[in-house]
Parts: structure tokens; sequence; C-alpha cells
């Protein structure tokens, strides 16, 4: 059943494939969490933008519409029981995206194969740096397909660790999944970091396996249900983030918070990853640090 006093979850259509797997995510997403679900088009521009325009308002107005009833009957299609909303916004994509998602527990996004887009604007990059909720970017291929069981957390340093692993607990929890954080490590200087991965590899993945699990030790005792998986792996983030997310249901990452605006950012990491996960990537803004409420019992941590 649907509870229609918690946060939607909200996400873009445009009546294009690549937000085609987003839909579908959201629909599950919010069937799982008994949520309701919020559907957000966006149309740009107004009645005056065009000295010359090429079709009427009501044109616009009318193909507006279209996509989002399109959404909606694929979304009921899919779940009949389902509490489900409409937006038709105007104006600057990004922002009218954003200011839809400001009342939302989570944005989908959809992700085209094969486009080239900039880091800023209405671009998935865009929206995940500076949506005040997590944002979650779903390959258009995305199918409800049975699941792997396995939440990725690419871990970086232990700053915005808090919300991070928090959240990472909550959803694992919430899936009835096992949650893997993952650590990876490389060298600036190449021929350095060819010896120390040749002859200390070893001593690498174990100081960082014992940073590791300082830093989840806390989550771990408020939510001893969900398994964790550490692992310490040689290589540059964004080919062993990859890598790992052929095996997941979902990817992890955090975003950086700044003091002055632009107060989100995303680095280089994310950014690479939000093009090449082979799953979803959700990530998780600063500040805001997780309720835990394990449903499942103790299982053993493995380290």
């Amino acid at each position: 059943m649907t509870n229609t006093d918690r946060p939607p979850v909200v996400v873009a259509v445009d009546g294009q494939p690549g937000s085609a797997g987003a839909l579908r995510y959201a629909v599950d997403e919010a069937v799982r969490a008994g949520e309701s679900l919020h559907l957000v088009h966006v149309r740009p521009g107004g009645p005056a933008q065009d000295l010359v325009p090429t079709v009427t308002w009501g044109e616009r107005e009318a193909a507006g519409r279209a996509v989002l009833d399109h959404a909606y009957a694929s979304a009921r299609r899919l779940a009949p029981g389902l509490d489900i909303t409409t937006e038709l916004a105007v104006g600057p994509r990004a922002a009218e995206i954003l200011s839809a998602a400001r009342g939302g527990r989570l944005l989908l996004v959809g992700r085209t194969p094969h486009r080239v887009e900039s880091p800023f604007g209405g671009t998935p990059a865009g929206l995940a740096a500076r949506a005040s909720c997590p944002v979650v970017v779903v390959p258009a291929t995305w199918q409800a397909a049975p699941t792997s069981g396995l939440v990725v957390v690419g871990m970086k340093t232990r700053t915005h660790a808090r919300e991070l692993l928090s959240h990472a607990f909550a959803v694992a929890d919430s899936r009835d999944a096992a949650l893997v954080v993952v650590t990876a490590w490389e060298l600036y200087d190449p021929a350095m970091d060819r010896e120390e991965a040749g002859e200390h590899a070893s001593e690498w993945e174990a100081e960082g396996r014992q940073v590791l699990r300082g830093i989840v030790g806390e989550w771990s005792d408020r939510c001893p249900s969900v398994p964790v998986d550490l692992r310490i792996v040689h290589g540059r983030a964004a080919s062993v983030l990859e890598h790992a997310s052929a095996e997941a249901d979902l990817l992890l990452l955090a975003k950086h918070q700044h003091l002055v605006p632009p107060y989100g950012r995303l680095g280089r990491t994310a950014h690479a990853l939000l093009r090449t996960s082979r799953c979803p990537v959700e990530v998780v803004p600063a500040g805001v640090v997780a309720e835990l409420h394990s449903r499942r019992p103790a299982l053993a941590v493995r380290a």
C-alpha cells in the first residue's frame, strides 16, 4: 500500500528512450518503499521565447501532456495500485527538475547511451551535483530483473563517510542485500605504483582494511543484520568501481560539499561512473545521516 504521507519518489521523463530505465526503476523503488511516484516533464521556454515560433503554445502544451500521459500509462501498467502524480513544468530543464525534487525522497534521471554530456546544466551529472536529495542515474536498459543482492559503496576518504555509510546500510537493509565497501588505491607516479603493487600490495590491503573496519564499524554495530564485505583493490578508482558495478544492483557514491556556492560537486571518478557504471548509480548528498532500523536478524560481518 502506498503511504502518501511520505515524500514521493520523483522521476524526470522526457519521452525519449533514455528515460525508460529511470521510469522502471522509479516504479520499482516506490513499490518497494510503499511511497508514491511523482512524474515530472519539463518543456523549455514560454509563449514569448521565440520571436517567430515554429510551433504554437498550445502545441507545446499538448506535446508535454502527451509525454506525461505516456509515462503515466507505462507506470500504471507496471504497478496498478501505485499512487502516481504528474507535473508539467515550463522553463530551464535542470532548474525545474530540481524544484520538483525538493519535496521528494529520491530523484531518478535516465542515462542515454553514447551521449556526450556536459557536467553542468540539465545533465544527470549536473542534477546529481545540485540536488538536495539523493539522485539515482539509471541506464536506459535497466530492467527489474532478478537481483544480485549486492549494494556497492565507493569509499574514498573519511569525509562524508557518516552520510554515505548510514545511507548505504539503510538501502542494503531495505533491499535485504549485502554491502560491498570498495576502496581503490593507486600512486600518482607510475613507476612507484608498479613497484608498490608488485612488492607491497598485501601491506596496502591490510592497512586499508584496518582503516575501513574503523570507518564501517559504527554502522555495522547499528545495523548488524547487513552482511559487509570490505575490499581494498589496486587500480584507478573509476575502473575498479565500474568492474564492481557489474555484479551489483546499485552503486553508491558521496557528493562533496562546499561552504560556498556551488554547494555540491562531483569528482572525476563520479563523473566517469555516471557514464560507465553497469548498474544504477546513486549520489548521496552531504549533511543528512540516515536513521537505521534494521528489519533482519543479525548476521556475521565479513572482513
